[in-house]
């Protein structure tokens, strides 16, 4: 009985009823869309580091990740590649040879980061070959190629075709040039990286550099994303006198801007559920006022506080069920709309790409997300009820009924 006078109850004033349903499923919506856009920048940023930066899982000697001198090879880098290559799980790997150096322009010069490679291994990690935006990609056999960052590029004041000079210190310490022509310019979406990382065949570097066929890491890619960790571990296991590290131990930031996300999506999620408190209460409060003689009347002819108190929460758990549905179903649609067309933000590109983020974002959630807001829908619902129910339980009939 009570269910049903607490239903029709809700529908005597349709305005403010439909008002705070209205809210609920607004607010709903916004959290759904506020949530999957943090996860699915968080997710765009963790693909981008693994696809332009750290690949899945890196392999190097300790020591080199310490000092970054050149002297710390991979001992026996062929036979760990060949073990590699018949590791369960591995999709691909690129031997990287690694120094810092100095490139020379005809105007400017500047400090970078020279990465020697296999250029078909390269593309299979960090598909660097989609990344060209001027010229190619070690696509010709023309002698001493190089591909730099576009950005490099316009610090440097330099264009594809041209020469440049590389300066570094071998394998035994001696400061060695050599000259290169600029074949590809490259943007990998993070402009600050882009600056400081250039690319060299390893057959035109090894024999200048003397690593006598040793590398200083060694990056992995994996078939199955959620395998990584556990892919990681064994890696370490087998090759225990190396360092092995997935690549939220070679960026740790990966993991603290992943825990800002989920902070700053629990933040708004309780403002929200704040402002939806504080809704309710003024709302069920409006009804309760207005229906004072009734209530008296009620608790006249034999109603309890107890049935009071539970009609009013009824009530207001009520409007929170109807709306509920609704803004799970149109944040979901939403979601998956977003999710398949992404969100556009080129306009932003430059911005963006300072932070090394994609402009394009396509938003995410988890299916569980739904689950917790409706309980903490509901749990908002209920706890806003209890201030009017209370109120409610403390008219005295009398006083109530000759209430004007």
């Amino acid at each position: 009985m009570l269910l049903t006078i607490a239903w029709r109850n809700i529908w005597r004033n349709r305005s403010r009823s439909l008002i705070i349903i209205g809210a609920i499923i607004i607010g709903i919506w916004a959290l759904s869309f506020i949530n999957s856009w943090m996860q699915g920048m968080g997710e765009m940023y963790v693909a981008d580091i693994i696809n332009n930066q750290t690949s899945h899982i890196q392999i190097h000697k300790d020591e080199f990740l310490k000092e970054h001198k050149s002297e710390f090879v991979i001992p026996n880098s062929k036979k760990i590649l060949t073990e590699l290559s018949q590791t369960q799980g591995i999709a691909s790997m690129s031997a990287r040879i690694i120094t810092n150096g100095i490139v020379i322009a005809p105007r400017v010069s500047k400090g970078v980061s020279i990465r020697a490679v296999n250029p078909a291994d390269e593309t299979e990690v960090v598909n660097l070959n989609n990344k060209i935006q001027e010229g190619d990609y070690f696509n010709d056999d023309k002698r001493n190629p190089i591909v730099i960052g576009q950005s490099l590029a316009e610090k440097l004041k330099i264009k594809v075709g041209k020469k440049i000079s590389l300066q570094y210190q071998d394998m035994n310490g001696e400061l060695t040039a050599q000259v290169y022509r600029i074949v590809g310019l490259y943007s990998s979406g993070n402009s600050k990286l882009d600056e400081g990382i250039v690319y060299v065949r390893t057959q035109d570097f090894s024999p200048v550099f003397k690593n006598n066929g040793d590398v200083h890491e060694i990056a992995v890619r994996v078939n199955d994303f959620e395998q990584t960790k556990t892919i990681a571990k064994g890696l370490g296991i087998t090759f225990n006198n190396l360092k092995v590290q997935d690549y939220e131990e070679v960026m740790p930031m990966i993991k603290l801007f992943d825990t800002q996300f989920k902070t700053s999506g629990s933040i708004i999620t309780t403002i929200v559920m704040i402002a939806l408190i504080f809704g309710i209460i003024n709302t069920m409060l409006m009804a309760v006022l207005e229906r004072v003689k009734e209530l008296g009347v009620l608790m006249a002819v034999g109603m309890n506080r107890i049935k009071v108190f539970g009609m009013i929460v009824i009530e207001t758990l009520l409007l929170s069920l109807v709306g509920l549905p609704v803004g799970i179903i149109l944040g979901f649609i939403t979601v998956v709309y977003l999710n398949k067309n992404g969100i556009d933000l080129s306009s932003y590109e430059a911005g963006l790409s300072d932070f090394g983020m994609s402009s394009m974002i396509y938003p995410s959630i988890d299916p569980t997300f739904f689950v917790s807001i409706s309980i903490s829908v509901f749990f908002t619902a209920l706890l806003a009820s209890l201030y009017p129910a209370f109120k409610a339980t403390r008219l005295k009939p009398i006083e109530a009924i000759n209430k004007i």
